[in-house]
């Protein structure tokens, strides 16, 4: 047994004899020899049990155990009677509430065991105390976290409304984007062929015309069969980039030589590039490079990014193909201006144009690398531009093998 006891008894003897009998336990035993002595002592020290003898001078039994319960309610209370203390007994249980009481003269084993069980009474009250505490600050949290639960889940609600509310205008926006595009596709369209039909008369005309005058006003009508013939390009290419991104051209992937092409177009404009005093070269890993690709896009492709380096170059193109894994590299290079770091990605959308070179003249409206990107993309490729300011370009396009 573990604790602190306190026995008080006017008798010397009576004390040391408790003493003794507790020495081989692991508890502190105090003595007093009076009421006065004890309840000083009880002040000082955490004492867990008080066994008083009742008969005693100036305060007895009853009376002692009578302040310990109003001053220390806690503390465990035993009184010694003798045989023919009846009316203490009773007492000591009305007014004091003791746990115990022992006739005199006592049983060692009696008391021991007396002591032991009021041990663990206060072992077990303070075991509860403590059970009570801890139920009551946990009360408290799970108060806590209720409330703020509570709060999470009206914010949840709150969200999902919300979330529910936005969907719902996404989806209105995103109906009446698809309706005003395919108006605007619509308008596109009708605009291409109402231009193109007077383009064409007029060209037939001038054509007509050239047979049946003069040599100086051939010049001008060459000039204006080019004018007619790059304002038709233009209407073609506004019309098929339109047509790509609303998907009203099918693209067939199909295995295709790559390097076959590159020679083709490169045999096609070699020409051009001689005139303008620029070296057109070809290098291709093989003879047959083969990708997954639209036999129709891909030359479309090709020409926009030759023609393109043949406005800027100043001296070379180059045209390669590399395999690389289970993919094919085509890049297009030159030697001219090169693309702005801040304008890599703006030149392929529509009708952009770099306006802050000197040494780039402004030259079509900007739709020869959109139709690119746009035809790449349709093809499950990539198209992008590795470059610096002066030191040239390359345009690369990425297909699966």
């Amino acid at each position: 047994m573990t604790g602190k006891i306190l026995f008080v008894d006017d008798e010397k003897e009576m004390l040391s004899s408790f003493k003794r009998l507790f020495i081989d336990y692991n508890c502190l035993v105090y003595t007093a020899s009076s009421g006065a002595e004890a309840l000083d002592l009880l002040k000082k020290e955490s004492i867990d049990v008080v066994v008083s003898d009742q008969r005693m001078p100036e305060m007895c039994g009853i009376e002692l155990l009578e302040h310990v319960k109003k001053s220390f309610p806690d503390i465990i209370r035993i009184l010694i009677t003798g045989y023919s203390d009846n009316k203490a007994t009773v007492d000591s249980i009305n007014r004091c509430e003791i746990f115990r009481y022992i006739e005199k003269p006592w049983n060692n084993h009696e008391l021991k065991n007396t002591i032991k069980l009021a041990f663990e009474l206060k072992k077990l009250r303070e075991d509860n105390c403590n059970l009570l505490k801890l139920t009551e600050r946990q009360n408290i949290e799970l108060k806590a976290l209720n409330k703020e639960l509570g709060e999470k889940v009206k914010l949840h609600i709150n969200l999902c409304n919300l979330q529910k509310k936005l969907h719902k205008e996404l989806t209105t926006n995103y109906e009446a984007l698809k309706k005003a595009e395919k108006a605007r596709d619509t308008m596109c369209h009708m605009i291409v062929h109402d231009l193109r039909n007077p383009l064409g008369i007029i060209k037939g005309c001038v054509q007509l015309l050239e047979s049946r005058i003069n040599d100086t006003a051939n010049k001008t009508i060459s000039i204006i069969l080019e004018t007619i013939e790059r304002m038709v390009v233009l209407l073609n290419s506004i019309l098929y980039v339109s047509k790509l991104e609303s998907e009203e051209i099918n693209v067939s992937l199909k295995s295709i030589n790559i390097a076959q092409l590159i020679n083709d177009i490169s045999n096609e404009y070699i020409p051009q590039a001689e005139k303008k005093r620029i070296s057109l070269s070809v290098d291709c890993d093989s003879n047959e490079i083969i990708a997954n690709a639209d036999k129709a896009l891909m030359p479309r492709i090709l020409e926009n990014l030759v023609n393109n380096s043949l406005k800027y170059s100043k001296s070379y193109i180059k045209i390669s193909a590399k395999k690389q894994k289970d993919s094919v590299i085509i890049c297009v290079s030159d030697d001219g201006p090169g693309i702005p770091e801040k304008h890599k990605e703006d030149i392929f959308e529509r009708f952009f144009q770099i306006d802050d070179c000197p040494e780039r003249k402004r030259s079509g409206v900007g739709l020869g690398l959109a139709f690119c990107k746009t035809a790449v993309k349709a093809q499950n490729g990539s198209i992008w531009v590795e470059s610096r300011e002066g030191k040239g370009s390359s345009f690369k396009i990425k297909f699966k093998i």
